[in-house]
């Protein structure tokens, strides 16, 4: 009865189910879609059923054993595919070619001396199956190399035609070139086989490289310089460059590469550019040159300073730029300070050293120093006077005594007291002066200088009254600049052209005049000059010059009127006709020009260039005008403008 009254315990689908049955009023003839329950017969407890366990192993085992037999067997595949290839192309493939089949053997020497002829020999041999076609053998030499046989031309690459070579051939080719290159460098030659294969237009290539050793140079340099250089004093170097190559260098420049703290003074020949570069053109086997200069150099005692000069191809034209090396050289000197410094100085207000001139007067100064930490007893001086130009008789001292037989002149404690005891970093001055003697001709290259010789000796004195016989010895050369000479002159009745108007000139009435121009010049060649003046606007250019060769410019915007006269030589004028030109030109006057003579040029100007000093050049010459003072026909009176 309890079971009975006991409700019944429905799930929320049984519910769901009867309340369909309940509004059909029967049995549904729906289907349910729910699928039907399965028992899987899981074991709810944590119990230790053996028989619930599942044992995998026997099928990993299996897998496992699938794949490596599956590897195995790939493998295996591979290998006999790849020794089936390896054994066609070794016995039934003729056609392909490889590069690692072609030999390429250089023979020659593993050392030259620059600018003699290299010699190679290259052995090509063909290992392929098949003939290589179209073959070439291409040598490419360094660049500067030079032909052997054309000692001239550059040789840049080497090209040799073989055609074809067959299987197993050998074949030889000869290499001949001459090479330059700094000492202890090394050159490349890269030798290229460029060959096409059979039913191929593509082009194949073989490489190798061939390196030689410069054992020497081609050019011998050596550096002539004193081991020790005095600060600030000027000394002279000179370079010798001897040519040591078998055949033609060409276009050899020298580059010089200046120590630190040197003073460029000057140069023989002068340098092309920046004052260390030189181009002496093409040398020719045996060829000696030489250059010097003269500088000075600053810096500590002690101090060594380096030349550095390179030779070369100068580049492209340009010859200040060296693209191959011919030879080099590395040179020192020692920088000392003078125990007793001594100097002379020739100079103008400006600081400048003078330009000395026929007839000019030189004024110098002797100025010394104790450098030592010790006193400098008993000095003296000796300055010797070497120059033909030199005029004996003018020769002044301050405090000193001139020998005329010796040409020197001294200073010592009994002129100049200052020199019995010189303190340390103590010093004096002294001076002189004379002139130069004039000169008339340009024939005789000796008198172009003036040498001065200076000479100090004293004696030290240190501490423990020991004594040490100290010299200084310094010298300057001073360049006689040339005198060139300016002459302007106007004519009427005289002259290259025939000149017409009425004389005296007259208002509204045109009078042609000629005008001459004369340069002479006496001992160095000038360059670049030019004359100049103006023409005033009532003064109108007729064109007409003489002699036609002449370079005469006028300028009718401005009025300038310029002659080019370019290189001036020695001895014009003297050893030599003179320099002349002349011009023709017209007046025409105005009403306020009456009654006073009339300037038909401005004043006029030579300006040059010593080519021996460097020095500017300048003359001048007063205007020319209508009174025709070297007109041997002028009469007085005819310079005055009438109406």
């Amino acid at each position: 009865m309890a079971e009975i009254n006991q409700p019944e315990q429905l799930s929320s689908l049984d519910k769901f189910k009867r309340r369909l049955e309940r509004r059909g009023g029967g049995s549904s003839d729906l289907k349910s879609t729910i699928p039907p329950t399965k028992d899987f017969k899981v074991n709810r407890t944590w119990a230790n059923d053996d028989s619930t366990l599942v044992d995998y192993r026997p099928a990993l085992a299996k897998k496992a054993n699938t794949f490596l037999w599956r590897l195995f067997w790939g493998a295996l595949i591979f290998f006999l595919a790849t020794v089936a290839v390896a054994v066609y192309v070794l016995f039934f493939s003729a056609n392909i070619v490889s590069s690692n089949n072609i030999d390429l053997l250089i023979t020659g020497p593993a050392q030259i001396r620059s600018g003699d002829e290299l010699n190679l020999q290259v052995t090509v041999v063909n290992k392929n199956k098949v003939t290589l076609n179209s073959v070439d053998l291409v040598l490419n030499y360094p660049p500067g190399t030079m032909d052997p046989v054309i000692t001239d031309k550059e040789l840049p690459i080497q090209r040799e035609e073989l055609n074809e070579l067959a299987s197993g051939q050998k074949v030889d080719v000869a290499g001949r070139a001459i090479i330059f290159g700094g000492q202890n460098t090394t050159r490349n030659i890269k030798v290229t086989l460029e060959y096409r294969i059979p039913d191929s237009n593509a082009l194949f290539t073989k490489e190798k490289v061939y390196t030689v050793t410069i054992g020497s140079s081609s050019l011998d340099l050596s550096f002539q310089l004193p081991t020790d250089v005095n600060m600030g004093k000027e000394f002279t170097g000179t370079l010798k460059v001897v040519s040591n190559a078998q055949g033609l260098l060409r276009n050899c420049a020298i580059q010089v590469e200046w120590p630190a703290g040197f003073n460029f003074v000057s140069a023989s020949p002068t340098p092309v550019k920046s004052n260390n570069v030189w181009f002496l053109g093409d040398l020719v086997p045996g060829t000696e040159k030489e250059i010097s200069f003269t500088g000075s150099l600053t810096g500590q005692s002690g101090d060594l300073k380096s030349f550095k000069v390179l030779a070369g191809l100068a580049s492209g034209g340009g010859q200040d730029q060296i693209s191959l090396e011919y030879g080099n050289l590395f040179q020192t000197v020692n920088l000392k300070r003078d125990f007793v410094s001594a100097g002379i100085y020739l100079a103008d207000e400006s600081g400048r050293d003078q330009v000395i001139f026929p007839s000019g007067k030189l004024t110098g100064d002797i100025v010394w120093r104790n450098n030592l930490a010790d006193k400098v007893i008993n000095s003296s001086f000796d300055l010797k006077l070497a120059g033909p130009l030199i005029n004996k008789r003018t020769v002044q001292a301050s405090a000193g005594f001139y020998n005329s037989i010796a040409n020197a002149i001294s200073w010592d404690e009994r002129t100049l007291p200052e020199l019995k005891i010189t303190p340390p970093d103590e010093g004096g001055q002294a001076s002189f002066s004379f002139n130069l003697l004039p000169l008339s001709s340009g024939s005789d290259s000796s008198v172009k200088e003036i040498k001065l010789q200076l000479t100090f000796r004293g004696t030290r004195l240190t501490g423990e009254n020991q004594t040490e016989e100290i010299v200084t010895k310094t010298e300057k050369t001073i360049k006689v600049s040339t005198l060139a000479q300016l002459t302007a002159k106007s004519v009427y009745h005289t002259g290259p052209f025939k000149n017409t108007g009425p004389l005296p000139p007259q208002v509204g009435q045109e009078t042609t005049y000629t005008v001459n121009w004369t340069v002479s010049n006496t001992i160095n060649d000038l360059g670049n000059a030019t004359v100049r003046t103006i023409l005033p606007p009532s003064v109108k250019w007729l064109g007409q010059i003489s002699p036609l060769d002449e370079k005469v410019v006028y300028n009718q915007t401005s009025g300038e009127l310029v002659w080019n006269l370019g290189a001036v030589s020695s001895g014009v004028g003297y050893d030599s006709p003179a320099r002349q030109v002349s011009f023709q030109i017209s007046l025409l006057p105005s009403l306020s020009q009456v009654g006073k003579p009339f300037n038909l040029t401005g004043q006029t100007t030579l300006s040059s260039q010593d080519l021996f000093t460097g020095a500017t050049i300048t003359r001048t010459a007063s205007p020319v005008s209508t009174e025709l003072a070297t007109d041997p026909n002028f009469v007085d009176g005819q310079e005055l403008i009438i109406e």
